[in-house]
């Protein structure tokens, strides 16, 4: 038995600044909640967004990666604490440094609750 599904699929152009490295997680995090508030409304079940969607175009990939360290989790808690919010699933599809030091081009499935339920490894690392 099949069931319908509400999803919405968000790929604006990501933020063309370059931005401090400490200041990147504040500026992506509000580049994101404008996004997301344009289809709260339409009360999607699922939210897939882009490919790397927290990287800033300009920096450089050293500086990329700096940006990626100091990121951690931050924005994964903040798409978590956005799927709680508004009881939807999203996926957020980015680079992040696995415990075993390897760093991964990998998509969190995060679901209603805030809990990231799945992670999937690309086979096929992009460079970011």
């Amino acid at each position: 038995m099949s069931r319908f599904l509400r999803v919405a699929a968000l790929c604006p152009p990501l933020p063309k600044e370059k931005v401090k490295i400490s200041d990147g997680v504040e500026v992506m995090q509000k580049f994101w909640d404008e996004k997301l508030k344009s289809v709260w409304a339409d009360n999607p079940e699922f939210i897939v967004l882009p490919e790397c969607c927290d990287r800033f175009i300009a920096h450089t990939p050293q500086e990329r990666m700096d940006y990626y360290a100091f990121r951690g989790d931050k924005l994964l808690n903040f798409f978590a604490e956005q799927a709680a919010a508004h009881n939807c699933m999203i996926t957020y599809p980015a680079v992040f440094l696995e415990d075993d030091g390897i760093w991964r081009n990998m998509v969190f499935v995060i679901d209603h609750h805030g809990k990231v339920i799945s992670k999937y490894y690309k086979n096929y690392p992009m460079e970011t």
